[in-house]
């Protein structure tokens, strides 16, 4: 009996890993894939130490953007890779592995064209928001600023397990077949199933928050849709045990130094619980 706990614990931690792994996976990349629906599986150039780079280097890049969704970002004055990484809300990796001759160390000039990946709508949507005066970049901001006031619930319930190190989200009483609401308008990054949580999805909210939902009986969104707050994203209950079902949901918020994405308590932002 031992040896089966100890299994599944085992199980469970390496489900977490996985689900970690997405979220990095997502916010480096910023949802670009492969137009017509594959994921772009190719793997991140090597940033080169020399200050030279190859024309078969640069036509490899060339390349590999056309397979990719993004935009291209002309350098002003006085703008470095962080100050660019600020505008569109993404990491530096995730701009050097489509422009090796970027880092850093660097100085870009004015003029220089960059590539930067992810959903035109969303990256547009970014730096129009930045270059309107915001006070900090999204990815600054602590979870508080960026959320404001409290969030809804993603679904009518109460809670049957908090948050913890052990487990990142909270799972949520529900009645089977049970709508299940975004928390704040975004954009769908993840739409599918995925081993301990079921169906699963994810929302960029497109100011440095995610909020994820799990154990769906069935997804209504797909990857690259704009949702509303409060829109309808799935259904909720994949399993009934004694009558009812349960939601799984997190909230991760970017971590302002490392670009990571933190969980965070969903219970401090979330209104408060209806009795």
């Amino acid at each position: 009996m031992k040896k089966v706990n100890k299994n599944n614990n085992i199980s469970r931690r390496a489900d977490k890993i996985v689900l970690f792994l997405i979220c990095i996976m997502v916010i480096m990349t910023q949802t670009g894939c492969k137009r017509g629906g594959g994921e772009d599986v190719s793997a991140p150039y090597e940033t080169e130490r020399s200050e030279y780079y190859s024309d078969s280097s640069r036509e490899s890049s060339k390349k590999e953007r056309e397979h990719v969704d993004g935009i291209t970002h002309t350098v002003t004055a006085g703008q470095s890779i962080i100050a660019i990484k600020n505008i569109y809300g993404i990491s530096i990796q995730a701009i050097k592995n489509h422009n090796p001759e970027v880092s850093e160390n660097r100085v870009l000039k004015i003029g220089q064209q960059v590539f930067i990946p992810g959903s035109p709508q969303v990256l547009n949507a970014r730096r129009d928001s930045y270059l309107k005066g915001k006070s900090a970049p999204d990815n600054a901001k602590t979870t508080d600023e960026k959320i404001g006031d409290k969030l809804n619930w993603p679904a009518s319930g109460t809670v049957l397990s908090k948050f913890s190190q052990a487990s990142k989200g909270i799972y949520i009483k529900i009645a089977p077949g049970t709508a299940i609401k975004t928390v704040g308008q975004g954009e769908v990054v993840y739409s599918g199933k995925m081993k301990g949580y079921g169906n699963l999805i994810i929302v960029d909210h497109l100011n440095g928050l995610f909020s994820i939902y799990g154990l769906n009986a069935k997804n209504l969104v797909d990857k690259g849709d704009t949702v509303k707050s409060g829109a309808r994203i799935a259904i909720g209950g994949d399993k009934i045990t004694e009558g009812y079902s349960k939601l799984y949901f997190e909230l991760r918020s970017i971590n302002s130094k490392t670009g990571d994405p933190e969980s965070v308590d969903p219970l401090k932002y979330l209104k408060a619980e209806k009795k």
